[in-house]
């Protein structure tokens, strides 16, 4: 399955949220941003737009995630900046809707971020 889906030439998005899912900074997210970082090295991929759900960009790292001793959240959530980092071509995050904690950050990753204006 590829990580990317194109919405114009030269324009593919990458969805946090896959078959609408809700937005969560999930401990697939560093494995999801490498497979993005992979197919952009195409000559065909100008630039990334991050999705987020329907109405929310990203709701951070689950309750679950953040209350488990193992700090496993931390681990997964240090690896994102780097795989962000890692896409060759412009990446924007398009914010619509809820943005918090991690999910927040996530979205100043980029090279740019458009929010709406009902985004928090």
């Amino acid at each position: 399955m590829s990580a990317l889906r194109e919405i114009e030439d030269g324009i593919w998005a990458f969805d946090l949220a896959p078959e609408g899912a809700r937005p969560w900074l999930g401990p697939d997210l560093p494995e999801r941003l490498r497979a993005v970082a992979a197919e952009a090295e195409s000559d065909a991929v100008r630039a990334v737009v991050v999705l987020g759900g329907e109405n929310e960009f990203c709701l951070g790292a689950p309750l679950a995630s953040l209350q488990d001793q193992s700090r496993h959240a931390t681990r997964y959530a240090a690896e994102v900046p780097g795989a962000m980092g890692a896409i060759p071509v412009p990446v924007i995050a398009a914010m619509s809707g809820h943005a918090i904690g991690g999910g927040f950050t996530l979205g100043l990753l980029g090279d740019g971020a458009v929010l709406s204006r009902e985004s928090l």
